[in-house]
């Protein structure tokens, strides 16, 4: 699970999530550990509550670095990843944060249907594809979210 701390909803300077949930990442991020939002799944899903106009702003004042050859860094081209992910209610992170490392992560709402957390999946299995990812993972992931949000 992930979310953005009241002072980055505060400031409106949301460019790290943090995570809390043990990660497999091999770079050694773990719990408690920050992420980039403009280049990660469960990044993008929380960033999906606000605006095109604040996302565009946001970004603008944020370093976007390549953590990867597929990592996209141009506003453009994260808020169309942004908007998909609206769109359809999950985001999907293909190698852009690590080589291998393809994820899934869907929004937490609260009782007033705003966006608190996200809930992800990571797999690091090549021979799984994007479309079986969304088909065993979604699933799954909705579940576990659905289970939270009972506590809400």
């Amino acid at each position: 699970m992930a979310w953005l701390g009241r002072w980055a909803w505060q400031t409106r300077r949301p460019w790290r999530i943090r995570l809390t949930w043990a990660s497999s990442i091999s770079s050694g991020l773990s719990i408690g550990g920050r992420l980039p939002c403009y280049c990660s799944a469960n990044g993008r899903i929380l960033l999906s509550r606000f605006t095109d106009r604040e996302i565009e702003t946001l970004l603008r004042d944020v370093p976007r670095h390549k953590l990867t050859p597929h990592t996209r860094t141009g506003v453009p081209e994260i808020l169309r990843e942004i908007r998909r992910a609206r769109a359809l209610g999950y985001a999907i992170n293909d190698q852009e944060v690590e080589l291998g490392l393809r994820s899934i992560a869907i929004p937490l709402r609260n009782r007033k249907d705003e966006i608190v957390a996200s809930v992800s999946q990571q797999l690091s299995d090549p021979a799984v594809n994007l479309k079986d990812l969304v088909e065993t993972s979604l699933p799954e992931i909705q579940r576990t979210r659905n289970r939270i949000a009972s506590f809400l």
